[in-house]
């Protein structure tokens, strides 16, 4: 489809003849020589009046060239839009179902993803235990440290909603700690024995007993180590195999291609009371309109000073014919 090429200097040459017609150049030179006194008002009026004609002229004649394209244009979009408006119709259909439907899932998704962190909190809490308590136990100097620390094993093993998932593992666990204590104790009573027996073998400066009791002790100490490890391997074994729930769900979720910062106000009135720089209080254009109709209609109005009502003011303003083009609106 071919165009007609239009310069700006191909219609400035159209226009010449009228412009010659109307005087345009006159008028502009005496509207720009203007001096505004009172005197000369009325005169200077007059002229600014015959410069509005003209512009009015060329503004009515532009609309009437222009309504020729404008016809072209509707016809143009007349026929697009018949092929266009059932695509947009379908997506303006869609797109709330999606955006309603994407919610859902990431607050779906964001609830999977709060409960794998509760249940990774849970399994580090009862590995932390486990091994923390395994330390002590094998460090407790005595039977009064070993009772506390059965206390403790005791109060935490009831705590069952603390460890979620992983509460049944705690609790076969806490049984095969409380052995270890056991046997923590029955260690600490056979080496009080060999205590005696080496303080006596080394009284009596008896090396081969203190060597021999010396090795009975070391391996005392390494039996617990090992019961204490095997312990906290099975532990750990049993607390790996237990799976994460919703580790592995991939998101269904349409992704944004980007986020940016909105807003929405739910108490204007709260807003108004707490920042009121955030607020734009504006007069009601029409109720202020009808209100000034129905007082001016019932004669109520001084028509030579200002009727202020409750800080609104009502008062007469006069109009003239402006000299001022009206442009169309942008």
């Amino acid at each position: 489809m071919s165009h007609q090429i239009i310069s700006k200097e191909l219609i400035v040459a159209r226009l010449v003849s009228d412009t010659t017609r109307l005087n345009l150049q006159s008028l502009l030179e005496q509207g720009k020589s203007i001096v505004y006194y009172k005197e000369s008002l009325s005169d200077n009026y007059d002229l600014l009046l015959r410069l509005r004609n003209v512009w009015d002229f060329l503004d009515k004649r532009r609309k009437e060239e222009d309504k020729v394209e404008k016809d072209i244009i509707a016809t143009r979009k007349a026929a697009y839009d018949e092929i266009m408006n059932p695509i947009a119709k379908l997506l303006e259909a869609a797109d709330p179902q999606i955006f309603a439907l994407n919610t859902e899932i990431i607050l779906e998704e964001r609830e999977i993803g709060e409960a794998i962190k509760k249940q990774i909190s849970n399994k580090s809490a009862v590995s932390n235990f486990i091994n923390d308590t395994i330390r002590i136990i094998t460090a407790a100097p005595d039977n009064k440290e070993l009772v506390r620390i059965q206390k403790a094993i005791g109060s935490e093993k009831s705590h069952k909603n603390k460890y979620g998932e992983y509460a049944s593992i705690l609790e076969s666990v806490c049984d095969e700690l409380l052995q270890l204590i056991n046997g923590r104790k029955k260690l600490i009573s056979e080496n009080d024995k060999l205590q005696e027996q080496l303080n006596k073998a080394i009284s009596e400066n008896d090396e081969p007993a203190k060597v021999q009791i010396n090795e009975l002790m070391e391996i005392g100490k390494r039996e617990l180590q090992e019961n204490a490890d095997s312990i906290s391997d099975k532990a750990i074994q049993k607390i790996s195999e237990l799976p994460i729930i919703g580790y592995d769900v991939v998101s269904k979720a349409v992704k944004p291609r980007i986020h940016r910062w909105s807003w929405r106000v739910d108490d204007i009135e709260l807003l108004y009371k707490k920042s009121p720089e955030l607020v734009v209080k504006e007069p009601n254009t029409k109720a202020i309109n009808a209100f000034m109709k129905e007082k001016s209609e019932a004669q109520e109005l001084d028509e030579y000073k200002d009727n202020n009502f409750n800080g609104l003011v009502l008062y007469r303003k006069p109009f003239y014919v402006s000299v001022k083009p009206q442009k169309d609106a942008q």
